[in-house]
Parts: structure tokens; sequence; C-alpha cells
């Protein structure tokens, strides 16, 4: 039952907690230190994300509900990112995998990462925690 996630209407339901392991396992170890650093979370929260990693397992990019329950917290990244001005000069028609890996490289510039901290500072507030 660890490996539970609720779907609702064809969509996965992600805790805020699941999105931000999601997120910073995808960041890698160094930009994922200085967003934790920038969160200053409380022992409790960072037990919550050690959980919802440890839940969510390895990745399998062969497993189409991972890759999709993945894309699903990258988009939300991406558009927030988009609307905060983090990737403006990446253009618009390269919506590929090497496009991903260059706007999370992006993420290693110090203003994008006080804004997505900010972003998964709103997960983890959100209430389903």
């Amino acid at each position: 039952m660890s490996d539970f996630v609720k779907v609702t209407e064809n969509k996965q339901f992600l805790t805020g907690a699941q999105k931000a392991a999601i997120l910073l396992g995808e960041l890698g170890t160094e930009v994922s230190k200085q967003i934790l650093s920038l969160l200053k979370l409380s022992s409790d929260m960072y037990y919550k994300i050690n959980v919802a990693m440890a839940s969510l397992g390895s990745f399998d990019s062969q497993n189409k509900f991972q890759v999709q329950r993945e894309l699903s917290v990258l988009n939300e990244v991406f558009s927030f990112g988009k609307a905060k001005g983090i990737w403006k000069t990446l253009p618009e028609e390269k919506v590929s995998e090497s496009s991903s890996e260059a706007k999370l490289q992006k993420i290693s510039d110090s203003a994008a990462t006080e804004l997505i901290a900010e972003k998964i500072r709103g997960w983890l507030n959100e209430k389903d925690n």
C-alpha cells in the first residue's frame, strides 16, 4: 500500500511532499542542497520529503505511470518558471528531454533557485501534507 498514489479523472494526485521529492530528485544533489538551505524546513517536513522519496522509489523510464508522474511535476515547475521569467530565453518549440535538462540546469542560477524554493514551499504548505 506504500506505492499508492490517488488517481482522479485519469490524473495522478501527488502530495506537496511527493512533488518536492520528485523535483529535488530531478535537480540533483548540489542544486537540491541550495534549495533546501533556502527553505529552512522543520525536521518534520524533511522527514515527510524523505518518506515521499522512499515511497516513490527509483525512477524507471520504461514505466509510463512513473514517466507521467514525473512529467506532471516538471510541467508544473516549467509553467511556474516561465511565468516568473526563469526560462524566457529558451525557444518555445523545444519541448524535449534535452530542453528539460537545459531548463533544470538553469535553476542553479541564484534567483531561479530562490523562485523554485518558493514553489516547493507552496507545495509543502498545501493541506494534503
